[in-house]
């Protein structure tokens, strides 16, 4: 095959960031699901670590994978961890590298198929972050990060290094199981302006689906093309779920969170047992919002939190000026701690605000020598996160949360 001396033609950055409504293999409704990366013949490979009783698991694994020909497939397969007996298919889906193009960032949304071929079965869909590049146009990093690398070696003795996860802007994709394009945007487009932070509690007094007077609930979450699938509570009406769950809000997406609940059936159809929507551009950014929701077509109630967060432009939603949306903020929090307002809510016993202000020489993550970085604060059920500051080690973001 063609190489650039004792090295392959091409390096593939392949990021698998995540799974969701992953197929169930274990009795307790779960999975234990690890993923396998192939390129063409198997000449590259490459394996996550297992993520435990999950549908939905967050892997964010990089690994570098040598490229022979444009022309080949990389086939992933996902499995369920076994420790008796061989381990579970979960479903399968192949990339086409000749629709990836060069020295182009993607973001890629793969549908999973059966392995066996059965149709009737969701598999779910991964997350992945693909980066296709020929090794002759490549420049070494310099300085620190480059003695970072020396492991990266370029031959066809390495079939796949792992390095640190990337979390770079990014074009998105969406491709079916066979790896043929199903949508596409420009670099700038589909661009991610905030994060939905999603905690599913509980529900209460739910429709009785099955003939004991009981159900086997789950939630299905939807917010544009983004989607969630919760696991299933067997034998209950009032289940307890508390999962805790991201979906990304994209530009000129739908801002109606919809939410259905349905009862696990394995013999036929699941049935379907009530929804309810949220119109999360009333929300307020920064705060963690406690709903209970009735459903709609259905019995019973269900609580979850949301918190808006890595806010893109803060000035696009309710309660936040957009000349000084922090200034803005911290009066009005301040305000309602004022001296008249002692007595007004007893058990209050006050705030906690946090300011990001910046950080300094982090570590480089990605091929170029700098990093995207972005910070998590999270305090019991409540999340919020900074936006993303892109290619550099060195980011301000002078944030403030309460």
């Amino acid at each position: 095959p063609p190489s650039h001396g004792n090295g392959f033609p091409f390096l593939l950055s392949f990021t698998i960031v995540s799974g969701h409504n992953l197929a169930s293999r274990d009795s307790n409704g779960l999975s234990d699901p690890y993923v396998k990366v192939k390129v063409g013949s198997g000449y590259s490979k490459a394996r996550t670590t297992t993520m435990y009783k999950t549908l939905s698991p967050i892997w964010n694994e990089c690994f570098d994978l040598g490229i022979y020909d444009r022309d080949d497939s990389v086939l992933v397969r996902v499995f369920d961890k076994d420790i008796i007996g061989s381990d579970d298919s979960m479903g399968r889906a192949v990339i086409n590298l000749s629709k990836i193009s060069l020295e182009c960032d993607s973001e890629v949304r793969l549908g999973l198929e059966s392995m066996e071929g059965d149709l009737s079965e969701d598999m779910g869909y991964l997350m992945v972050r693909v980066h296709l590049q020929s090794v002759a146009d490549m420049e070494p990093p310099k300085g620190a990060a480059a003695s970072r690398r020396r492991n990266v070696v370029l031959d066809s003795s390495t079939s796949a290094l792992k390095k640190s996860k990337t979390n770079s802007r990014r074009s998105s994709a969406d491709l079916d199981a066979s790896g043929s394009c199903l949508m596409s945007s420009k670099k700038c487009g589909n661009v991610t302006r905030s994060i939905l932070s999603v905690t599913l509690l509980s529900g209460t007094q739910l429709s009785a689906m099955d003939e004991n007077g009981l159900s086997d609930p789950y939630c299905k979450f939807r917010l544009g093309s983004e989607k969630w699938k919760s696991r299933v509570i067997n034998k209950s009406l009032s289940p307890e779920w508390k999962e805790k769950f991201e979906m990304r809000m994209l530009d000129g997406a739908s801002d109606t969170l919809t939410v259905t609940v349905y009862d696990k059936d394995y013999a036929s159809k699941d049935d379907f047992m009530g929804s309810c929507e949220v119109d999360i551009s009333t929300l307020a950014p920064d705060v963690t919002h406690n709903m209970k929701k009735q459903l709609v077509d259905g019995d019973g109630e269900l609580n979850f939190l949301l918190t808006i967060t890595g806010l893109k432009d803060p000035s696009e939603f309710v309660g936040v000026d957009p000349q000084d949306p922090e200034s803005l903020r911290t009066d009005q929090v301040l305000k309602s701690y004022c001296l008249q307002k002692t007595t007004a809510d007893i058990p209050d016993v006050g705030i906690l605000m946090v300011k990001v202000v910046k950080a300094a020489g982090l570590t480089a993550a990605d091929i170029g020598g700098t990093s995207d970085p972005f910070v998590t604060v999270e305090l019991g059920n409540s999340m919020v996160r900074t936006e993303t500051v892109y290619k550099t080690l060195n980011p301000e973001w002078h944030k403030c949360f309460f």
